[in-house]
């Protein structure tokens, strides 16, 4: 009976994982049209190895290395979101347990303004 469940499990883990990337891969996107939509990029997804890849307009694929470290900070707070989007739903607060010890001023403030646009365009305020 263990062996027969373990196997049901094995059959369905691949299944569960497509939909949720592909879910997760939705709420980035929606967030990055309205958060980085003046920037050259068309999407943002997470692919099968979880290797987050960033898309230009002009279709040359990037890894997020490629981004700019204020651009990193932000995909890595979306990443964070839309994880969290997908498995709780709405969320109505949000804990960032970063350490701040090597922030500098500006990236405080560039936090402060995306996390500040996020809770606009997910209609959190």
């Amino acid at each position: 009976m263990l062996s027969r469940l373990q196997q049901v499990l094995d059959d369905v883990k691949p299944v569960v994982r497509k939909i949720f990337l592909d879910s997760v891969n939705e709420e980035l996107n929606v967030m990055m049209k309205e958060l980085m939509h003046k920037a050259s990029y068309a999407s943002m997804e997470v692919n099968d190895e979880y290797d987050v890849v960033i898309k230009r307009n002009d279709g040359v694929s990037l890894p997020v290395e490629a981004l700019s470290i204020g651009e990193r900070n932000l995909v890595s707070l979306m990443l964070r979101y839309a994880i969290a989007r997908v498995v709780m739903g709405l969320i109505p607060v949000l804990i960032l347990d970063e350490p701040r010890s090597t922030w500098t001023r500006s990236i405080g403030v560039g936090l402060v303004i995306g996390l500040g646009a996020l809770v606009m365009v997910l209609g959190l305020s």
